[in-house]
């Protein structure tokens, strides 16, 4: 055993010396990293399954790869778009800009999306949360990250005045999800959904 010792660095000696008398502190250390490398797994893992789930609700909405603003399309000129050489599928929907106010703070802007049928959605889908589905005529359907800035409960009345000055209030009838969205914390507008018929616009989203 002494010749064994002889043979090894001094560096390596105290290190030896120092564990066998300070075993319970080298054993804390030694839990210690392997919570730590087990913590750092762990987040990593988290990482990526967030990143693929994420990825992955996002596509489910089947997001338009193109938008173009028009007015007047009708189921003709839907179809015709349809039919077009590489494209997989086209949709009509409608954004509209409003401004609604809070019990308390500023006035928030808000988009209004227009949906002609909410049994058939094909592009950009979103998901219902709770109350009714599909909303009458002259319901809404607030994203769930919205009620958060904008607290109504189902039935409330929310309130919206149009770029034209146009008032209008609009029964909220549930709330829904859309993974294809930003969060409505940063993004510069708030998202509602509407099937009130004189709100209606009219555009066409393609997916190709």
């Amino acid at each position: 055993m002494s010749a064994a010792l002889v043979q090894i660095s001094p560096r390596w000696r105290k290190l030896l010396r120092d564990a066998s008398t300070a075993r319970g502190r080298f054993i804390g250390i030694a839990v210690a990293m392997a919570i730590t490398i087990a913590l750092v797994v762990a987040i990593l893992i988290a990482r990526v399954v967030l990143n693929r789930e994420m990825n992955r609700n996002y596509l489910d909405t089947v997001p338009p790869s193109a938008i173009l603003s028009t007015e007047g399309v009708n189921d003709e000129l839907l179809a015709a778009v349809r039919a077009q050489p590489g494209v997989i599928d086209a949709d009509r929907t409608a954004y509209l800009s409003a401004r609604t106010q809070p019990p308390s703070g500023d006035p928030l802007a808000v988009v209004l999306r227009v949906v002609p049928d909410f049994t058939a959605l094909r592009i950009a889908k979103f998901y219902p949360q709770s109350g009714a589905w599909p909303p009458k005529t002259g319901e809404v359907l607030i994203e769930r990250a919205v009620s958060r800035m904008l607290p109504l409960a189902i039935g409330a009345a929310l309130a919206i005045e149009l770029p034209t000055g146009e008032r209008h209030s609009l029964r909220v009838a549930g709330t829904v999800h859309d993974p294809g969205n930003a969060p409505a914390c940063t993004a510069t507008s708030r998202s509602r959904r509407s099937r009130n018929s004189t709100l209606r616009d009219r555009s066409t989203s393609c997916k190709s």
